[in-house]
């Protein structure tokens, strides 16, 4: 059970970081060369931001969480059960507050997540 409430943590924090650097060198700036994944720069600093539109990447599909984190997933479930677990939790935890979020944020749906205190922070820095 020790390894489940750890792996939490640790999941979490290196979600946090693998999600920001993502977010900042993938689709904020044209991180890999030209013709290579260029719908999801172009997507979202382009359309997303730029052109303000927001039938474009407002969601985030836990199903981008499983291609992304294979790796980790593989590896996890080789070596230790209960902190797979702990990882996955984290990852279906990010993806329904992620797009929670995002979706107040774009006016797309009001929810629970407007009345958070840290709300008008993630507003202001989107």
């Amino acid at each position: 059970m020790i390894v489940f409430f750890v792996s939490l943590i640790l999941s979490y924090l290196v979600m946090s970081i693998a999600e920001y650097t993502l977010h900042r060198w993938t689709m904020h700036k044209r991180f890999f060369p030209k013709g290579w994944f260029d719908d999801v720069f172009e997507n979202h600093a382009i359309l997303h931001h730029k052109d303000e539109r927001v039938d474009l990447n407002i969601d985030l599909p836990i199903w981008y969480h499983l291609i992304l984190s294979s790796p980790v997933i593989l590896v996890l479930a080789y070596f230790s059960i209960p902190a797979l677990l702990g990882w996955l939790t984290i990852m279906v935890y990010h993806s329904y507050l992620w797009t929670k979020a995002h979706r107040a944020i774009h006016e797309l749906e009001v929810n629970w997540m407007v009345w958070r205190p840290f709300y008008w922070k993630m507003y202001d820095h989107h």
